[in-house]
């Protein structure tokens, strides 16, 4: 166990600095995140894919292994966003079934939230 670790270790030490290689899903949802906290620090017209791929530790050719363009990255943004709330509201609506008040509440609460 502690050859692996030191294994591990020394390669790590090889690869730092160098581009991170991640599954492809896993990256996809990297990206994603960086772009949401790109497109809340300078909003959509100072968006940089170059930055987001940056704050990934990726080449700047790599959001184009994803997205089409730009805007086919923003737009993915905002349905990975919006994935996320029904994820949620559905979960709210397992905890609470009965329609009514507290649902409504729930409802609301986790909205803000989310948004914050």
């Amino acid at each position: 166990m502690a050859k692996e670790k030191e294994i591990l270790e020394s390669y790590a030490d090889l690869m730092e600095g160098e581009e991170r290689v991640l599954p492809q899903t896993e990256l996809r949802e990297e990206l994603l995140l960086a772009g949401i906290s790109e497109l809340e620090a300078r909003g959509p017209s100072g968006f940089s894919l170059r930055r987001v791929a940056a704050a990934c530790g990726v080449s700047c050719a790599a959001p184009y292994k994803h997205f089409a363009s730009k805007e086919a990255f923003i737009a993915a943004i905002l349905a990975y966003i919006h994935e996320k709330w029904e994820l949620l509201e559905s979960h709210i609506c397992t905890v609470c079934p009965k329609p009514g008040t507290a649902r409504l509440a729930e409802l609301c609460l986790a909205d803000i939230r989310f948004w914050i």
